[in-house]
């Protein structure tokens, strides 16, 4: 009988981790979610503490959320991070997006490698040129500008 338990057990183990594309995330703190993190997520994903996933295509809403490849959609919470590319919306008071994003953010702190569309925050840093900033401190660190920082509104097509 416990040889049956230990067998069924590694199959829904190997199941789940087999699944890579799911409709719903729910987690308390990254690896205690489900569907695990190597997900991708088409549909909705709430995160209490903080949440992981491969990709997102929908609606992240939490605390703390993080997306290690693309997202595609809008992600709602006190962090929000992406991996790769991200489409979309950011709100939170940390947003950042590690390559290129298309969209806007809208925070206290926003970060992106290059921007097609506006960053809105306090500070925004962005490494080329593209797209408007509006804040604060608005922070493009490609060497062509050589480090320039620019107060309130700057905007580079």
């Amino acid at each position: 009988m416990k040889r049956m338990l230990l067998l069924l057990a590694v199959i829904v183990g190997l199941a789940a981790h087999a699944n890579t594309s799911g409709i719903f995330m729910f987690s308390i703190f990254s690896p205690g979610q489900l569907p695990v993190p190597t997900t991708q997520i088409n549909g909705l994903r709430l995160s209490l503490i903080y949440g992981d996933c491969l990709g997102l295509n929908g609606l992240d809403i939490g605390l703390a959320g993080m997306v290690r490849e693309r997202a595609n959609g809008f992600q709602l919470g006190c962090y929000n991070a992406c991996g790769t590319d991200a489409v979309g919306f950011q709100l939170g008071l940390y947003n950042a997006v590690e390559s290129d994003f298309y969209g806007c953010q809208m925070g206290v702190v926003n970060c992106t490698d290059r921007l097609s569309g506006c960053q809105i925050g306090v500070v925004n840093v962005e490494n080329k040129l593209g797209g408007w900033q509006i804040g604060l401190v608005n922070v493009v660190t490609d060497p062509m500008v050589q480090r320039r920082w620019f107060p309130f509104v700057r905007a580079n097509w």
